[in-house]
C-alpha cells in the first residue's frame, strides 16, 4: 500500500513518520522523555519507536488492515526493519522485553483514558472476587448478581485490552498489563508479601477462588 505523510499526521508523536536514525528521539518528544521506560539502548530504537507509533496508535492509517500480524508486518516496512531478521521476529512476536515495555508505555500515554478505564474495572474485579472467596456477599441472590457482574466486568476488561493493543493478542502484552496493573494497585507478589511480612494483611484477602 502507498501512504501519504499526512495519513500519519493524527498520531500521538508528531512527524513521527519522518524521523530518521540520526535524530534524538528523546529530544524530539519531550512526552518520552520524561518516562524512563523509553530512555533503553536498543538496536535501531527510532524504527522500533516508529514501528510502535504505526501498529498501535490509535489513529494509525493502517487500522484498515485487519490481520494484526499483516499489519505488524506492514508497520515493519513502514518503520524500516523488515531486512532486519532479529529485529522482525522480537517485534512481530513479542519477544523482546524492552520492545513489549515500550509498546505497553506508548499505549499507557496515548490511550490514557481507556487504560484508566481498565485499572477501574480490573480492582473491582479483584474486590468482587475477594468477596466471594470470603463469602461476605450475602445470600444466594446477592451472590448471583455478584457473579453476574464479574461476567460483565471480564467482558468489559476484554474489549479494552482489544482496544489498547489494536486487537493484538500477544500472551505477552497481556500479561505485562496484568503486571503493571497489579504494581499500580500494589496488588503484585512483591507487594503482597510485603503487606503480609508486615502484618497488615491476611493472606485469604489477596487469595482468589
Amino acid at each position: 500500500m502507498e501512504y501519504d505523510l499526512k495519513d500519519f499526521s493524527g498520531l500521538m508523536l508528531p512527524d513521527i513518520f519522518s524521523l530518521d536514525d540520526k535524530t534524538d528521539a528523546l529530544e524530539k518528544y519531550p512526552l518520552l522523555k520524561k518516562h524512563k521506560a523509553f530512555h533503553v539502548e536498543l538496536p535501531r530504537y527510532n524504527s522500533i519507536l516508529k514501528y510502535i507509533a504505526f501498529a498501535y496508535d490509535m489513529n494509525t492509517p493502517l487500522h484498515v488492515i485487519s490481520d494484526v500480524m499483516v499489519r505488524k508486518s506492514e508497520a515493519m516496512k513502514l518503520a524500516g526493519l523488515k531486512k532486519d531478521f532479529e529485529l522482525y521476529e522480537e517485534c512481530l512476536f513479542s519477544t523482546d522485553e524492552r520492545i513489549v515495555d515500550l509498546i505497553m508505555w506508548y499505549i499507557r500515554l496515548h490511550k490514557n483514558l481507556d487504560y484508566t478505564e481498565y485499572i477501574v474495572s480490573y480492582e473491582s474485579y479483584h474486590n468482587q472476587q475477594k468477596k466471594l472467596y470470603q463469602d461476605s456477599v450475602g445470600d444466594g441472590e446477592k451472590t448471583k448478581d455478584f457473579l453476574a457482574n464479574s461476567k460483565i466486568l471480564r467482558a468489559r476488561m476484554d474489549e479494552l485490552r482489544i482496544v489498547l493493543f489494536n486487537n493484538d493478542k500477544s500472551e505477552k502484552l497481556e500479561n505485562k498489563l496484568i503486571m503493571v496493573v497489579e504494581e499500580e494497585l500494589q496488588l503484585s507478589p512483591e507487594h503482597i508479601a510485603k503487606s503480609l511480612k508486615n502484618g497488615k494483611q491476611e493472606i485469604k484477602e489477596y487469595l482468589e477462588p
